[in-house]
């Protein structure tokens, strides 16, 4: 796993009571940290980090372009035709495109 959870912060830690990593917390921990995330400089931070990975899960879904589109269809292309990935590196995306205008 990435842990993208921890690249755009939103897995913010709460101290405990009794200070191990689980555990009952302290209820003015807790509010603390929803202010934050909420209101704060953290929670600014948090959804521009989401809204940067948001705009690149976009670009790799795009039609024509995006390397998940081009993955998928280097993927069809090799299980169809069994040729190595380099041999149809050039139609793949163009492969793809015309496959979903129809």
């Amino acid at each position: 796993m990435h842990e993208w959870w921890r690249r755009i912060k939103v897995w913010p830690r709460v101290e405990t009571c009794n200070g191990s990593v689980r555990g009952f917390v302290k209820w003015e921990g807790l509010k603390k940290m929803v202010e934050e995330l909420m209101e704060g400089e953290m929670g600014k931070e948090v959804r521009k980090n989401v809204e940067d990975y948001g705009e690149l899960a976009r670009k790799a879904m795009e039609v024509g372009g995006g390397s998940s589109w081009c993955n998928l269809d280097a993927l069809v292309n090799d299980l169809i035709t069994g040729a190595p990935k380099e041999h149809v590196k050039e139609l793949q995306c163009n492969q793809l495109i015309a496959f979903m205008k129809h």
